[in-house]
């Protein structure tokens, strides 16, 4: 993702030494590593030599503060000692020192934030769920709202000036830009991608809209993994930001509420923009129901609301384990798919609509379709897998028992998903493939028992039980890993891919109405002396 301001002229930054000791009202501080520069400053972690208490520390040498400068740190300082919230950094002094050559320097003792910023997560996610979203941003209205209701506007609100802290707790740095809304002089400032319209086109000054308009940047870059106006050029930029000209892109699922309440904040005029009660109010907070079908949700549109919105209730016992998936498939463009479950049970799902299910000893569960008037009903009938003479059963029955036949005996060759060790005398479950879709990073399956399951091209898979609730992940090793979801959603390497399974279920809800999951056209069983003949290329293994 890139999240980098359009290129502008860089100011000249001074170099000087930095301390390796600080010491203030009787407690030395060793000064630690780098947390970040800005233009004028430098932050460091710093450690109390005699409490072993960790702190941040922004220095600022004073010979690089034009009498601007100094009016700008005055204002922070006094405005950030002022402030008093869970969701906004502590400031805990100000002071002046001199490092080893003599120069001098300010001093600004804060409350550690370990955690980053918002803006280090995203470049090392790409982007956020829209569960773990929308926690991160009630805190930040909660901290943001606080901010105004002491009379101050913030005017720098952007995804790098929001810490992460202890236990996930959002905190609001960075008070450079912030002025009391009594006060009668105002300045275009703040980041290009984040500047709000009425600014840039001096309309209007300053005012607490404009901080919602910087929320509604961040709202959207912390789910889409860029900021809506960015571009190389900064003119292009604020074209883009006066004419308040963005779009949501097709490649990343972002669901209705959140593109409604980012729509509804980021409008050109103020006054017609939502204030803070107005967002916290929005049912992007409390939507119960991505897709509704009729009145009741299928298990697709279930799991895909809990991968929108994961359930971050802290669950202290272990998740439970699956206990049944596909283990092993096989692919065929001509014919469908091939697949063995992990309670020893081989099926088929053809290109025509029809299965077939092995149950114990050597019998099979054959479904098919047939027309019923303008309708197709579905026939279920048992046959015996060793009965596979023409006058046994139709010609077509026939054809598809001995395509299971070959797929039983080349399945042992085929790889192997998760480390379940398959007891080929189990009794059968029943649980059968429901649905399945294709496509070239990953291969999808919903079975009867209402697992889902997604095997990627990279070796790796999920699987989703307990209505979404519970994760489990194949890693390439083909070891496998248990996690609640709200434990999976923090993990990049599995939540990277629960995107990419959101994405898909999207697809299967988007094409419910057809009669199969797949783009191609239902394939014709070919005869007995195709079948032998046929070539190992026919067959796409996973």
């Amino acid at each position: 993702m890139s999240t980098s301001t359009p290129k502008r002229r860089r100011k000249r930054k001074f170099k000087f030494q930095v301390p390796t000791i600080v010491s203030w009202k009787g407690t030395t501080y060793r000064v630690g590593k780098l947390l970040g520069k800005g233009g004028y400053a430098e932050c460091y972690k710093v450690v109390a030599i005699e409490t072993e208490e960790v702190y941040a520390i922004k220095i600022i040498p004073i010979k690089s503060l034009t009498n601007t400068k100094s009016r700008f740190i005055e204002n922070e300082v006094k405005i950030h000692r002022a402030l008093n919230h869970i969701n906004i950094v502590k400031l805990i002094d100000t002071f002046e020192t001199t490092n080893d050559n003599g120069e001098k320097l300010v001093v600004v003792l804060l409350e550690l934030c370990e955690g980053g910023s918002l803006l280090d997560l995203i470049k090392k996610k790409k982007r956020m769920s829209e569960g773990e979203t929308r926690g991160y941003l009630r805190q930040i209205i909660t901290g943001l709202a606080y901010i105004h209701n002491q009379g101050i506007i913030h005017r720098d609100i952007k995804l790098g000036n929001i810490l992460i802290g202890d236990n996930n707790i959002i905190k609001i740095c960075d008070f450079g830009m912030a002025k009391y809304m009594s006060d009668d002089w105002d300045t275009i400032c703040g980041t290009p991608n984040y500047i709000p319209p009425e600014v840039l086109t001096k309309k209007h000054p300053h005012s607490p809209r404009s901080d919602v308009w910087s929320l509604g940047v961040m709202l959207y870059a912390m789910v889409v993994g860029r900021p809506p106006f960015e571009t190389s050029d900064v003119n292009t930029t604020y074209r883009r930001i006066r004419d308040a000209i963005y779009s949501f892109p097709n490649c990343i699922p972002v669901t209705e509420p959140t593109k409604q309440l980012i729509e509804q904040m980021l409008v050109k005029d103020p006054e017609d923009r939502l204030s803070l009660d107005q967002i916290i109010s929005h049912h992007f907070f409390s939507y119960s129901s991505v897709v509704r079908t009729g009145n009741k949700k299928n298990i697709v549109d279930r799991i895909y609301q809990k991968l929108c919105v994961p359930n971050y209730e802290k669950k202290e016992e272990d998740p439970p384990k699956p206990n049944i998936w596909v283990y092993q498939y096989s692919t065929n463009h001509k014919y469908g798919i091939f697949y063995r479950l992990t309670d020893g049970e081989f099926g088929t799902y053809f290109n025509d609509g029809s299965t077939m299910l092995t149950t114990y000893p050597d019998n099979v569960v054959y479904t098919s379709l047939v027309n019923v008037g303008r309708r197709k009903s579905k026939v279920i009938k048992t046959l015996s897998l060793n009965k596979t003479a023409e006058k046994d059963y139709k010609t077509d029955a026939v054809k598809k028992i001995k395509l299971l036949q070959w797929a039983i005996k080349d399945m042992p060759g085929r790889r192997k998903f998760g480390t379940y060790s398959v007891d080929d005398n189990m009794n059968p479950g029943r649980v059968y493939l429901l649905k399945w879709l294709k496509t070239k990073k990953a291969i999808f399956f919903r079975l009867s028992n209402d697992t889902i399951q997604v095997q990627f091209s990279d070796k790796t898979g999920v699987i989703l039980t307990e209505e979404g609730n519970v994760v489990t992940y194949i890693n390439k090793n083909n070891e496998m890993s248990t996690y609640w979801v709200k434990h999976a959603m923090e993990l990049y390497s599995i939540e990277s891919r629960l995107d990419y399974v959101r994405t898909m279920m999207k697809t299967l809800i988007d094409k419910r109405n057809s009669p199969t999951l797949q783009k191609d056209k239902p394939g014709r069983i070919k005869s007995p002396n195709q079948i032998r003949n046929r070539t190992k290329n026919d067959i796409v293994s996973s």
